[in-house]
């Protein structure tokens, strides 16, 4: 059961159910309470990390010594193993 047209505030329920023999049992109550929303709380916007351009500069520059070298060892001896 739905029960769509609550109003904010503290509310209890109770639940009953009756057998085909007429025995009638009920639950305990239960409170509850419905809060009106809130608006969310205004603050700095997050902002986005930034992209890591020196780490990326760096590795490019390592690949590129790495590959120069490789080639000047393959130019010179025709045979390199590392």
């Amino acid at each position: 059961m739905t029960l769509p047209d609550l109003v904010y505030g503290s509310h209890n329920l109770t639940i009953s159910a009756t057998a085909m023999i007429g025995d009638t049992e009920v639950s305990e109550i239960i409170n509850f309470n419905i809060a009106q929303k809130t608006e969310p709380k205004t603050g700095p916007t997050p902002q986005p990390e930034s992209f890591p351009t020196t780490r990326v500069a760096a590795a490019m520059v390592i690949v590129v010594i790495v590959g120069v070298g490789l080639l000047i060892c393959l130019i010179k001896t025709k045979n390199c193993y590392m």
